[in-house]
């Protein structure tokens, strides 16, 4: 399947992360972050069916078209919804990546987040980007256009990439102190003073989820393994 994908596509993809999305914009002088509107309600049944089912004959084509949308586009939140999203751009990130190449850009997509980097013309970028994005029946939102120089924070997908790929300090320091305090007063009478309308199941899937996330880029910090196994054994 992930023939059908192209190389540029970085999310929904096994064997593939944030941290394979971030790392090929480390150190660059200008990272452009771009977002595609409303994506997955603007890719409609018909850009599935054309795409995916239309070798099968028509009717089995069209009942596989109707299984996996609703209400006449792809829906958000379902399981086969990604991989459907990647097949359709497939020639969208192909025309981009070979736009780039010719710049020596850098460009990955991850689902509606589109990453530039490298030292180029913003403006031409943008308004290419935007234009093929139009011939695909999908908008740029305008509204989350970032430019950021190699001097300020460069986040991809929430990865630090200014000198290597990193999660920021902030994230990492927060989950140091709700740590501690979980150790020192307990789960229960943490929440209690801190975190007051959170289920305690949800608070601790959530920080196990957080702790995950910053080995998945961070695999040396031995202190978050440790993190990890506590959270898990007071599950």
């Amino acid at each position: 399947m992930d023939q059908a994908i192209s190389s540029y596509a970085m999310a929904y993809r096994k064997g593939y992360s944030l941290k394979d999305n971030a790392k090929i914009h480390v150190g660059k002088h200008i990272l452009l972050k771009l977002d595609i509107k409303d994506f997955f309600d603007n890719i409609s049944f018909m850009d599935v069916y054309r795409t995916c089912f239309s070798k099968f004959p028509k009717s089995i084509g069209m009942l596989f078209t109707y299984l996996v949308c609703y209400d006449e586009h792809l829906p958000q939140g379902a399981v086969s919804s990604p991989m459907i999203s990647n097949l359709i751009l497939k020639d969208f990130d192909e025309e981009v990546g070979h736009f780039c190449e010719l710049r020596n850009i850098s460009y990955t997509r991850y689902s509606d987040d589109l990453t530039f980097s490298g030292d180029f013309e913003v403006r031409e970028v943008i308004s290419f980007v935007s234009k093929l994005l139009k011939k695909q029946g999908l908008e740029l939102n305008y509204k989350k256009i970032h430019v950021v120089r190699h001097h300020q924070r460069q986040l991809v997908t929430g990865v630090l990439v200014n000198n290597k790929v990193s999660i920021p300090n902030f994230y990492k320091k927060n989950i140091r102190q709700e740590m501690y305090y979980i150790r020192k007063y307990g789960v229960t009478s943490h929440l209690e003073h801190y975190h007051q309308d959170m289920d305690e199941y949800v608070y601790l899937k959530s920080l196990l989820g957080k702790v995950n996330y910053v080995l998945q880029v961070e695999p040396s910090l031995k202190e978050f393994f440790k993190y990890r196994d506590y959270l898990r054994k007071i599950q």
